[in-house]
């Protein structure tokens, strides 16, 4: 804590001071510098889920496409569910 002269009244503030007890005028405040900023890097987990999720979305898609159509219902079904659980998968990575 400190003391610093007031640039409209001339009379001592402290540096802590939120106006100048005086007059009440509000300090200068200075900005950080931008080296002074820290920054946090953080590091995600969920690279592997989101590749897996991603390469069941493709496989999912290839199956329903070249799945047989109508007559191969169980075959649409499973292609189905596994371009669901592909999102499903893709999702739960993207959020890690």
């Amino acid at each position: 804590m400190g003391l610093v002269t007031c640039g409209d009244c001339g009379g001592k503030v402290s540096t802590n001071a939120a106006a100048c007890p005086h007059c009440g005028r509000l300090p200068n405040r200075r900005k950080r510098a931008p080296s002074q900023v820290q920054h946090v890097q953080t590091q995600r987990r969920g690279g592997k889920y989101e590749l897996a999720g991603f390469l069941m979305i493709l496989g999912g898609m290839v199956g329903l496409c070249a799945g047989g159509g109508a007559d191969n219902q169980v075959v649409s079904m499973l292609a189905f569910s596994v371009l669901v659980g592909g999102f499903v998968v893709f999702l739960a990575g993207r959020f890690m």
